[in-house]
């Protein structure tokens, strides 16, 4: 059996499987990555008239036949096409799925037009593969950062996730943003994304101990790949010819992705080797989101083709997948039995909340950028509206929860950030750490002004003083109002001041709250609490998490006095044992004299 972050079972490993199709996913990535490669190193010819393209979609050489022939050399030069760039609009006529239609284009530079009867034709195949496995690859990362998010939201981890929205921004941009120019250089910027993300996941798999080598190895490998890009980029739009350096930057981002590879197979081997459950779980989560992934994108494919769509919209409706997402989570939330309605409520508002937050930080970055600079320079406008998502994930997210926090439970601080301290810090069973964390860190972390803690003598209805500020050092005495069975339900008692029987309390001035610390039915103490330092109101979660809290801290004073006895009987019974042993010594040298 595995468990969750609270210690809940989530079913029987099934690692033989996952490592399976966790394998198969990464060698699906491999062969579509070399088929791409391969085939961007030569030129393809499409049966136009007179176009030639090669994968970057530059024109070389326009021509028509017939009375108004003109001839057009272009280079290196993107054309004008109707008002969009050719290169722009190549992707609308791959998606006319109607054999031997014509697209009449009217071309113009300088003096000279040309109006010329494109025939349309269906991309290679092995482009149409290179597209779905570009998308395939970002929202795998995405569903790969939701998993882990939903695994533990409150981890270092986090980072990951704003390196999955800003890789996610970043295609969206290019594709709809502004003009495409430099295509290439967006998708080395995309490569170096994507191997930050894997560098710095597979850093915490492989080396948990050595975390923080993920984030150094993560922004170099992002910093190195952001340069050459942005170097590109500006080649290009000085119009800079660049072909003979093509090779350079495809060997880029081949040993980028290759050692994303590498790192995912790597993983893979350790956890087989190694066999750790922890991991085998959270390659099983990964294995359903990658599957989930690339199920959503052939199922775009197909269905632009069935339809005999324009094959432009596949990048439109991708951002349609983002609804597969939400049933993802279900299914990550199902399989971690992350059962709390208030957790799902809660992570499902933050994580919403949170990629609206990135996207639209992205979103309105590039828009200034390519205002201020009339258009040019998309790629790098991009790559610096990335860097800034990346940057400014931390105030985002804090943001981003006070807000949930306060639509949720109506206050603005984190109850799991309270919770699992105060339960962490309660695991070390002796009174001190309990006074520790009823008196001090759990009042600061509600705000509360004060609190106390007391072991209760039920016979007497009074309680001795352990720790606290609140009414420290005298005699506590409960209401005759407030009765045993009262206590032994276990659940937190609210202070009215406006009731007389409160009124009478020596406590009642400055206790909101009386938290019985129960378990199974006996009263092992009572935990005060004071005033709130910026108002006087409890919300139902505050309630759940004293409750919560009071309980476990009555499970520790029930296991320091198991303890206390067991170590009282050990020393009664080693205590038992020197009589015995004396006796024996005693009877020994009576024998001995009588002999």
């Amino acid at each position: 059996m595995v468990t969750n972050i609270f210690g809940h079972a989530s079913g029987p490993s099934r690692a033989p499987l996952a490592l399976v199709l966790a394998g198969a996913a990464v060698l699906i990535k491999v062969l579509a990555f070399i088929i791409a490669l391969v085939s961007s190193l030569s030129t393809w010819s499409l049966p136009w008239t007179g176009l030639e393209f090669d994968n970057v979609g530059r024109i070389h050489e326009i021509a028509t036949s017939g009375p108004n022939t003109h001839t057009v050399k272009v280079g290196d030069i993107i054309l004008e096409v109707e008002g969009r760039s050719l290169h722009e609009t190549k992707a609308s006529v791959y998606g006319m799925r109607s054999a031997g239609q014509t697209i009449p284009y009217t071309i113009q530079r300088d003096d000279t037009r040309a109006v010329v009867d494109i025939a349309v034709v269906d991309p290679p195949w092995w482009v149409r593969l290179e597209r779905s496995t570009l998308f395939a690859l970002a929202l795998g990362f995405i569903v790969l950062g939701l998993a882990i998010f939903v695994r533990d939201p409150w981890q270092e981890e986090y980072a990951i996730f704003a390196l999955m929205c800003s890789l996610f921004a970043i295609m969206i941009s290019t594709m709809e943003l502004a003009s495409v120019q430099v295509l290439w250089a967006a998708y080395i910027n995309q490569f170096a994304v994507a191997l930050s993300v894997a560098t710095f996941l597979h850093f915490h798999l492989l080396f948990p101990a050595k975390r923080r080598y993920g984030y150094y190895v993560a922004a170099v490998a992002y910093l190195t790949a952001f340069g050459i890009g942005s170097i590109y980029a500006a080649f290009e739009v000085y119009q800079v010819r660049l072909q003979p350096w093509y090779p350079v930057f495809y060997g880029v981002a081949s040993i980028f992705l290759l050692s994303c590879f590498a790192l995912s197979a790597g993983s893979l081997i350790q956890a087989w080797v190694v066999g750790n459950g922890e991991q085998r779980r959270r390659l099983r989560v990964v294995s359903a989101g990658t599957l989930l992934t690339i199920a959503t994108v052939i199922f775009l494919v197909i269905a632009t083709h069935l339809f005999n769509l324009n094959e432009a919209i596949l990048y439109k409706v991708v951002v349609w997948s983002l609804l597969f997402i939400p049933i993802g989570y279900g299914i990550a939330l199902h399989r971690n039995d992350l059962f709390a309605t208030d957790l799902k409520i809660h992570r499902v508002l933050t994580y919403l909340l949170l990629v609206l937050a990135l996207l639209a930080t992205h979103f309105v970055i590039v828009w200034m950028l390519t205002q201020l600079t009339s258009g040019g320079y998309s790629e790098v406008s991009g790559s610096i509206a990335s860097l800034f998502v990346a940057f400014s994930f931390r105030p985002l997210q804090e943001l981003v929860e006070r807000l949930v926090n306060r639509l949720v439970y109506g206050t603005a601080y984190n109850y799991l950030r309270v919770l699992s301290p105060a339960i962490d810090h309660l695991g070390r069973f002796n009174y001190e750490a309990l006074n520790e964390v009823l008196t001090l860190r759990v009042p600061t972390a509600l705000r509360v002004s004060q609190a106390s803690f007391w072991m209760m003598n039920l016979s007497l209805m009074e309680g001795s003083w352990l720790g606290g500020e609140l009414a420290r050092g005298e005699s506590l005495a409960l209401p005759t109002a407030l009765t045993k069975e009262d206590l032994e339900r276990g659940q937190p008692i609210v202070v009215d001041r406006n009731s007389e029987t409160w009124q009478a309390w020596p406590f009642g001035e400055v206790v909101r709250w009386i938290v019985p610390l129960v378990v199974d039915k006996e009263l092992q103490g009572v935990w005060l609490m004071g005033q709130r330092s910026q108002d006087d109101s409890f919300s139902p979660m505050d309630h759940e998490l004293l409750k919560t809290i009071g309980q476990a801290a009555a499970l520790v004073i029930k296991g320091i006095g198991l303890v206390g006895e067991v170590d009282k009987q050990l020393m009664e019974s080693q205590a038992a044992r020197a009589e015995l042993s004396q006796a024996y010594q005693m009877l020994t040298k009576a024998g001995e004299r009588e002999r």
